[in-house]
């Protein structure tokens, strides 16, 4: 009895030695790879692997490193193991998510879609599934079927800001002029602060904010309207006209009052909420109408427009971040409504 117990302690000492150093050179191997020591932290985590040879993590790890070390073939191996090990399905989503983004990063763009959807029939659900599906519909011009997999990922999670940029780049793909802004402003209220994508999106909705007014050099103020927009069907069919008329009031305002371009942005940013159509007066209702309509119309009428203007500049624009600081009560009266929201 006692060599039993003697034995059994010998085992659960060795067994507990043996994670404790699993998860140490796992944790050495995520230092290294932070630190951009790719090739330091796949070789930490086949140590790991020796002390616990079922477990997916180090896998998991082994393939992520890879990637960002431009490995793919390495990608192929631990991945597939790390799946393999994972009964759980606890690492399923990013390791599915991995290795599809490695074959897109090839080119292998049907390998790409094939490895989402392989993760959905092994009951995989999580938004990025679908959101990495349509990055890869995008850079093969399938924009339909982006525009698909965007909307599906926001059924999963509506504030994901990177599906909001994507509808707005599809809309605006596609010359749906307010479906686009509608889509990049709000991306824009989830992240304003992006290195990458939220100069991008202003930038965008800032082109389709002025439409094609233009001032001369006369001092006179242009409007280029198209035969294209008389023929124009959907929810927002007379809004783009209605737009460029609204916008074309702007240049002279800010002239007179002496308003700078940010100040004048809320205030352009309004007039384009008014124009917005109440939904239940929508014949063609679509996901802009059902979703981001009724939002900016009850932003609008809060009397939220202002600060939400300035915050989502606050990241590109030095003076709106200025406005923020010097408005505390109304910044945080916005966030007080976004929370009830």
């Amino acid at each position: 009895m006692r060599l039993t117990l003697f034995f059994l302690a010998c085992l659960t000492f060795h067994f507990l030695h043996a994670q404790s150093t699993a998860e140490e050179w796992i944790q050495d191997g995520i230092e290294k790879h932070d630190a951009g020591d790719y090739s330091g932290a796949i070789l930490s985590y086949l140590e790991s692997i020796k002390y616990d040879p079922n477990s997916p993590l180090p896998h998991y790890e082994i393939a992520m490193s890879a990637l960002a070390n431009g490995d793919h073939k390495l990608v192929d191996k631990h991945a597939k193991t790390a799946l393999k090990l994972d009964t759980g399905k606890e690492l399923a989503i990013h390791t599915y998510t991995l290795w599809g983004n490695s074959y897109s990063e090839r080119g292998k763009f049907k390998k790409a879609l094939d490895t989402y959807d392989r993760a959905e029939a092994a009951g995989v659900e999580h938004f990025l599934l679908p959101y990495n599906r349509a990055t890869v519909h995008m850079r093969m011009e399938n924009v339909d079927a982006a525009y698909a997999d965007y909307r599906n990922a926001l059924a999963l999670n509506p504030t994901h800001p990177g599906s909001h940029y994507g509808v707005g780049m599809v809309e605006k793909m596609r010359g749906n002029r307010i479906e686009s802004l509608l889509a990049l402003y709000y991306y824009l209220l989830l992240e304003p602060t992006h290195a990458q994508r939220s100069p991008l999106a202003f930038d965008f909705l800032q082109d389709q904010l002025n439409g094609r007014v233009g001032k001369e050099e006369s001092g006179n103020i242009s409007i280029n309207l198209l035969t294209s927009d008389l023929e124009r069907t959907g929810p927002f069919k007379t809004l783009p006209m209605l737009l460029d008329l609204k916008m074309a009031t702007t240049l002279p305002l800010a002239d007179s009052l002496g308003l700078s371009p940010v100040e004048m942005f809320p205030v352009r940013t309004g007039m384009f909420i008014d124009l917005l159509p109440e939904p239940e007066t929508v014949e063609e209702a679509n996901f802009s109408t059902d979703f981001y309509v009724p939002f900016f119309q009850k932003l609008h009428a809060a009397e939220h427009t202002e600060a939400f203007s300035y915050y989502v500049l606050h990241g590109l624009v030095e003076e709106a971040e200025t406005w923020l600081g010097e408005h505390p009560e109304e910044f945080q009266t916005l966030v007080d409504w976004l929370g009830d929201e």
